[in-house]
């Protein structure tokens, strides 16, 4: 996965987990073992979070995955 495609993941990802205004710490533990498994540096884990508004269009975020990356986005949500 390209770097930029790594972070829209992660913060779709956030997204999704936050759509219900709380986030567990089995989800947040989920979130930090997707960037653990990305190899996401600190800088891009900041990137992630600073960016990830509950308001922004999710299929803004979407249109920028690839059809594999989307296909592991079904995976990993189930």
């Amino acid at each position: 996965m390209e770097h930029g495609s790594k972070i829209s993941y992660c913060q779709l990802v956030a997204q999704i987990l936050i759509l219900d205004g709380v986030l567990t710490d089995d989800e947040r533990a989920f979130l930090g073992s997707l960037m653990n498994e990305l190899e996401l540096t600190d800088e891009e884990r900041h990137e992630v979070f600073d960016n990830v508004n509950l308001q922004d269009p999710i299929d803004a975020r979407l249109a920028t995955l690839d059809k594999a990356t989307l296909e592991r986005l079904i995976v990993d949500l189930k």
